[in-house]
């Protein structure tokens, strides 16, 4: 199973197909003008052309339902997608123009199909950066690129800019008789885009303005659950986290949130496990070493991990603990022996163990005194051998956790899962943080565990299809 997000992101309820562009619906929140042919009901059809693939796979990735198909299957639906590649007749876009007419509801970066829809060319200008979607956020373009801007033509009966840049409108909803028009001054799919490069949010926002029918649903989803992100009022209601969840095969929770001075703080992990368990969702404790929970952090300073700098590692939102020392381990197996007994979990997964990168160096660990004693020598002056001893660590640490669950009362019967970061997309992050996943897929072989390989968060920013890659790796792992 790959996890196609970091780990750090706690996911609770599905999100809505629209985050668009606050123009994008009527203030009703109906999809623009009515039509003659009502809201669709099978998949939207993206005309077949050559890039007519780019378009399906940004937005089948909405959830929605689109696939590619010819003019008459477009011509008889409510809704279509003309991309910029197609290769149109005269008779064809004479059959689109009436379509749109008599009610049809078209998307389309086709310049020469929308010039003889009424939309016409403005002046040039160039374009390095749109701002979009609700929180006007501010989306930099690979490569700045010159764009002409587009303008009401005179059979259209209404116009409404969606996205302007420099006075220059990239994006407008114009009606042309009873149908309408999502009109794109610029291709989002060429130069082997993927379409989200440009306009972050266009896959939803084209979903919801087609009225795009859900898709196929994966009934095996597993989701990240940290109750530290949750609102006051939903860490209070284990039954409306359980609700949200309605779905989905497994929830990992973070198994952090408990050993404060105030009892009255320690998350209700028996609430939710109970509350999942009747709606037949399996509850998973997300360990994320070499992070354990605050008490051990504020109680045992000794054992706090050192960065490179000699600072308290402290990184981003985990606060490391030093497993490579012995007394540190066991202090460490205590708080974990207490949060796994006391709850009816149905599995572990032991999440992300690997060491913080020299990209900062007031970042990089492991330089506790006992990491330090281990490798026997300096790391400044031996970078590579320091690598290597890393990577050794964090196989023998991964292990050590893996055999430390199997061990516990009832450890035999726990799902158990390793969550590693992947090093084929990105092998130079992966060693800079001690990840080998040949050997750690030995370790989790040995002890039953299932492998989750998580995209490094230098490949985030990246095209989705980058999972391709990773799950074309996971058959020959286990």
């Amino acid at each position: 199973m790959i996890r196609l997000a970091g780990l750090a992101l706690a996911l609770v309820v599905a999100a809505s197909l629209l985050v668009g562009w606050r123009c994008f619906l009527q203030d009703g929140g109906e999809p623009g003008p009515s039509t003659t042919f009502g809201p669709p009901t099978t998949p939207v059809i993206i005309l077949s052309a050559p890039d007519a693939g780019d378009w399906l796979l940004l937005q089948r990735a909405t959830g929605a339902a689109f696939r590619v198909g010819k003019l008459d299957e477009l011509l008889a639906r409510p809704t279509g997608i003309v991309p910029a590649g197609a290769t149109l007749t005269s008779a064809d876009h004479q059959m689109i123009h009436r379509w749109v007419d008599s009610g049809g509801r078209l998307v389309s970066a086709h310049r020469d199909l929308l010039a003889g829809l009424g939309v016409e060319r403005a002046g040039v200008v160039t374009v390095g950066g749109v701002t979009f979607g609700p929180a006007s956020e501010r989306a930099t373009w690979p490569v700045p690129a010159d764009v002409a801007g587009l303008r009401k033509g005179r059979i259209l009966k209404s116009w409404a800019p969606l996205l302007t840049e420099q006075g220059a409108v990239l994006a407008a909803e114009a009606v042309l008789g009873k149908g309408s028009i999502l009109a794109f001054a610029f291709d989002p799919v060429a130069d082997s885009l993927a379409g989200y490069e440009l306009i972050p949010d266009l896959g939803r926002t084209v979903a919801a303005w087609t009225g795009a029918p859900p898709g196929p649903q994966r009934e095996a989803a597993e989701v990240y659950v940290d109750p530290g992100s949750l609102s006051p009022e939903l860490k209070k209601d284990p039954d409306a986290v359980a609700a949200s969840l309605d779905g989905v095969r497994a929830a990992h929770i973070a198994a952090w949130h408990f050993g404060f001075r105030d009892p009255a703080n320690d998350y209700d992990y028996t609430g939710l496990i109970k509350a999942l368990h009747a709606r037949g969702i399996a509850a998973y404790a997300w360990l994320e070493p070499p992070y354990v929970n605050l008490l051990l952090w504020e109680d045992h300073p000794e054992c706090r991990e050192k960065t490179a700098t000699g600072r308290d590692a402290q990184v981003d939102w985990r606060a490391l603990i030093a497993l490579e020392d012995e007394r540190c381990f066991a202090l460490a197996w205590e708080q974990w022996t207490t949060v796994l007994t006391a709850h009816d979990w149905d599995g572990v997964n032991v999440a992300e163990l690997y060491f913080e990168p020299a990209i900062h160096r007031e970042n990089f660990t492991p330089f506790h005194p006992s990491a330090l004693k281990r490798f026997a020598g300096n790391p400044d002056a031996a970078p590579e051998q320091f690598l290597d001893f890393r990577i050794d660590l964090a196989i023998e640490l991964n292990s050590r956790m893996l055999a430390g669950v199997r061990a516990l009362p009832g450890g035999a019967d726990f799902d158990l899962q390793m969550t590693i970061i992947d090093d084929t997309i990105d092998p130079v992050h992966a060693r800079a943080v001690g990840s080998d996943v040949s050997r750690l897929a030995v370790v989790a072989r040995d002890h039953g565990a299932s492998l989750q390989l998580e995209d490094p968060y230098t490949t985030w920013a990246s095209s989705p299809l980058r999972y391709e890659k990773i799950s074309s790796r996971l058959a020959s792992l286990l």
